[in-house]
């Protein structure tokens, strides 16, 4: 992913706080919202909605202003409750739906008795002045896309002019099994709109005295539509629930700050770091952010 000269100032001034450590790249996700999926362009053509970086549709100064706004307002995110540690705890900065006015994912996936993932979404005001928190369309309690990897398919309606993001969640059902929810995220009104666009659900069938990591073990794959009805999976990796021909696909790039792995957290808190030190970090993130259509 290449940077122009003026984001790369601000990585420049991010990088000298030795933030290198924070950032993990993950590997990607399977189902629907895996990469795999992304079509290769047949033309050199330059896709529409295609962002190399920020600095394509914002002026440095605006970038650095609401950076500074996100960091002034940290305690409306760092959303760690006491004793809970920074383990799975990141945040990325984006332009989710490209209106100039930064976006902030801060995500938390705990591990109890399986895969639960906390999401919430903000973004700076229209009068660049304060952080707005946006609603979500989820119950409150139900687990929640898990962001956190480095890279996912998108789509952009050149009619709508909307840009939206595929990211599932996995949630660990029991020993040996685990289920899959696919989502499609989009900024709509001030509110995040998630809707789903299929399931699966696998079970681990393991021959007497056979483990899960054994050749022994075998998977029971099932697929489900969105209103629920199994399918086969063929048409649970199609795109055709949201492919027109006015839609392009393409991938999404984010830089996760991990909390767990800053530096300057002392003992494991990172909340206690300075204005200067939160804006690096988030100048880090926000250097990262990039959609292609290519």
């Amino acid at each position: 992913m290449k940077m122009k000269k003026g984001l790369a100032i601000m990585l420049g001034l991010a990088m000298t706080m030795s933030l290198a450590a924070c950032g993990k790249k993950q590997g990607d996700s399977e189902g629907v919202a895996s990469t795999e999926a992304v079509e290769e362009a047949t033309s050199e053509e330059e896709y529409p909605g295609t962002v190399d970086d920020l600095t394509e549709y914002m002026s440095q100064e605006e970038i650095n202003g609401q950076l500074q706004i996100l960091a002034e307002n940290k305690d409306q995110w760092v959303t760690l409750g006491e004793g809970a540690g920074t383990e799975g705890y990141k945040y990325a900065v984006a332009d989710l739906n490209h209106n100039s006015r930064l976006d902030l994912i801060v995500t938390s996936c705990m591990q109890g008795t399986g895969l639960y993932s906390v999401n919430a979404y903000y973004e700076v005001s229209e009068d660049g002045k304060n952080l707005v928190k946006l609603k979500d369309d989820l119950e409150e309690g139900t687990s929640q896309p898990d962001w956190g990897n480095s890279q996912y398919v998108c789509s952009y309606d050149t009619e709508s002019k909307k840009y939206t993001y595929y990211v599932n969640d996995t949630l660990l059902v029991s020993q040996g099994e685990y289920a899959m929810t696919d989502y499609a995220l989009s900024i709509e009104d001030d509110k995040i709109k998630q809707t789903i666009l299929g399931s699966l659900d696998v079970v681990e069938s393991l021959d007497q005295g056979a483990t899960a990591s054994d050749a022994d073990a075998e998977q029971k794959v099932t697929f489900y539509d969105a209103k629920g009805n199994e399918i086969d999976q063929d048409d649970y990796k199609s795109y055709e629930s949201f492919r027109s021909e006015t839609v392009s696909i393409g991938e999404v790039f984010f830089y996760w700050v991990d909390a767990s792995k800053c530096p300057e957290a002392v003992e494991g808190d990172f909340t206690k770091l300075t204005q200067d030190q939160w804006v690096s970090y988030l100048a880090l993130s926000a250097s990262g952010f990039s959609v292609s259509f290519r």
